[in-house]
């Protein structure tokens, strides 16, 4: 359950590091 979560937010946090880049 938290396994997921954490797996998301890991996602979302590469995500908005590679917004941030651009």
């Amino acid at each position: 359950m938290s396994k997921q979560r954490l797996q998301v937010k890991a996602d979302v946090s590469t995500i908005k590091s590679q917004l941030r880049k651009d």
